[in-house]
């Protein structure tokens, strides 16, 4: 700051209370709500189902809780899926038990950080459901990991919105329903429609975790890096220094690897039938 004068800086912090006021007794916006009476369970649920029949649950707290809200309802009137929502109200100490509570028994789990997942509170919820061995899927998600830029617009550009946590949440329901995950080519450039792999990180059938590096590509303006958002076994389609267009397949996870090798048969079958 140049000026001499006094500065006062200013988080916006307006929506972390933006969706409890607004509540209507025991709904708000579709969705039902529910308060825990526990002594110090300062959490509140939402869910579109009335509790009974939702196959998961996003855990989050603070401003991301209105886009989990919004991707969760466009998620159940697309594909007919309920997640509930589990708002934290208390960070600390740490309690895993209360968290537990408002779970479902079983099912889909993903905490979601406003900023970036790694090293994060959702590092230590899903360590804590993890060793429980309930659950049929546990994860984290959270925004790029980069400084936070001081540009709202710029911001957006960063931190998770509805449209991503929608997809994420496509992403994982079409992955755990078929035998395989498609990792294609993003849209890089909007003069450029095709780019070039430059690396390769993997070797065919080999196990991935989420996040982990896939492959770069390059453009004439930019080099990307390919995350995986999907763990399993690993077949790639394209290969080192080829061209490949925006929305072609790259590579194909799947959890079952005799499904990948029986993928490569198949091509081999038909590729001597021609």
């Amino acid at each position: 700051l140049n000026s001499k004068e006094p500065s006062i800086i200013i988080e916006n912090k307006i929506d972390y209370a933006f969706v409890p006021k607004k509540i209507n007794k025991d709904f708000y916006d579709d969705f039902k709500v529910k308060h825990y009476d526990e002594e110090n369970n300062f959490n509140i649920s939402f869910s579109l189902t009335n509790f009974k029949e939702d196959e998961g649950a996003i855990i989050c707290y603070g401003g991301i809780l209105n886009q989990c809200l919004n991707a969760v309802k466009k998620f159940f009137i697309e594909e007919e899926i309920s997640f509930r929502i589990v708002c934290l109200g208390k960070l600390h100490p740490f309690n895993i038990n209360k968290i537990k509570d408002c779970l479902p028994e079983n099912g889909k789990v993903i905490s979601v950080e406003e900023s970036t997942a790694d090293f994060s509170l959702s590092s230590e919820i899903c360590l804590e459901l993890l060793k429980l061995n309930k659950f049929e899927f546990v994860d984290r998600i959270g925004a790029k990991s980069s400084l936070i830029p001081s540009s709202y617009d710029k911001e957006k550009l960063i931190f998770l919105n509805d449209v991503n946590l929608f997809n994420y949440l496509k992403k994982i329901h079409w992955f755990m329903t078929s035998n395989y995950y498609e990792i294609k080519v993003p849209h890089l450039n909007a003069n450029e429609d095709e780019v070039k792999i430059v690396e390769i990180n993997f070797n065919d059938y080999e196990y991935i975790n989420i996040n982990q590096n896939v492959c770069s590509i390059e453009s004439s303006k930019i080099t990307e890096e390919i995350i995986n958002e999907s763990p399993g076994y690993i077949k790639y389609i394209k290969h080192l220094d080829e061209f490949v267009k925006t929305d072609e397949v790259i590579a194909i996870i799947s959890e079952n690897l005799e499904y990948l090798k029986s993928l490569n048969s198949e091509s081999s079958e038909k590729s001597s039938i021609n």
